[in-house]
């Protein structure tokens, strides 16, 4: 049995690290032990001795966190460079053309959307401009390149590049956590997942969650990262909850059969209900 203190968890949201440590506190109280936790959030600044990595980054130990907003206003920025390093580029038909049609905010903003897409998907699976450029997709490069540098002019860092960078600062206390749980597993991209992997070296690590309710693809999340952890970790032990206790069985069983129709669900699941049929 690990002590407390020696065991982290990880969630995908502040509702889920929330309930995560109620539990945590249940249980501690159960034993009658007095161990603090703290749940950091994203306005807190690092410890003292963590601070010179951030240099590394090209940050200062002020660094701001970008949101889906500033990020995506930072698409556009980077979109508006790009398009306007291809116009000095090319012999311009109509130079007094600035504010409208291709020069008008709206086309930049209409081009941010694919390209703001394309961004979180390559920072989601640890691709960098030099693999984007092997693959033929010069363009994103340029857009994901030009996008690095205006957050790092910003002393910004986005919601992916905190998980590549823990990479960085996580190493020295790797040895600190002997056993580790994660939460909502299922909206876990490609980057989290390797630094899962990292940290749970010592393969003490449990997951809980739950393919069908995968709902951050558009963020990066790939459930695919099941069928990564049944391969890593070949002696897993499995615990199927497959009783649902909130919703009736009509719901339920018209639950069951809509998801039948998903081509990329992990494992079949049949879920029962002890609840009446009730309505939709």
């Amino acid at each position: 049995m690990y002590s407390l203190r020696k065991i982290v968890t990880i969630g995908c949201c502040k509702r889920s690290s929330v309930v995560l440590i109620k539990r945590i506190k249940v249980r501690i109280a159960r034993r009658k032990k007095q161990v603090q936790l703290r749940r950091p959030t994203s306005d807190q600044r690092l410890p003292k001795d963590t601070q010179p990595g951030i240099q590394r980054l090209g940050r200062t130990p002020e660094f701001l966190i970008y949101g889906h907003g500033q990020q995506r206003r930072a698409i556009i920025e980077a979109v508006r460079l790009l398009e306007g390093n291809n116009m000095q580029n090319q012999d311009a038909q109509n130079p007094d053309v600035e504010l409208n049609g291709a020069s008008g905010p709206q086309y930049f903003k209409d081009k941010s959307k694919k390209w703001l897409k394309f961004v979180a998907q390559a920072k989601a699976s640890g691709r960098t401009t030099e693999d984007c450029l092997k693959v033929g997709e010069a363009a994103g490069a340029a857009v994901l390149q030009i996008y690095n540098d205006i957050l790092r002019s910003c002393n910004a860092l986005d919601y992916h590049d905190l998980i590549s960078s823990s990479v960085i600062f996580l190493k020295e206390c790797q040895e600190s956590w002997k056993a580790i749980v994660i939460d909502e597993f299922q909206d876990t991209s490609a980057m989290q997942y390797g630094l899962l992997r990292f940290l749970a070296s010592h393969k003490r690590i449990t997951i809980v969650g739950d393919d069908d309710q995968s709902i951050f693809s558009f963020n990066g999340a790939d459930v695919s990262g099941f069928d990564s952890f049944h391969k890593d970790y070949p002696n897993h032990k499995e615990v199927r909850l497959t009783k649902n206790y909130r919703s009736t069985r009509c719901i339920v069983e018209a639950a069951s059969s809509f998801k039948q129709n998903n081509l990329k669900r992990c494992q079949l699941k049949n879920v029962l209900t002890d609840n009446s049929c009730g309505s939709m």
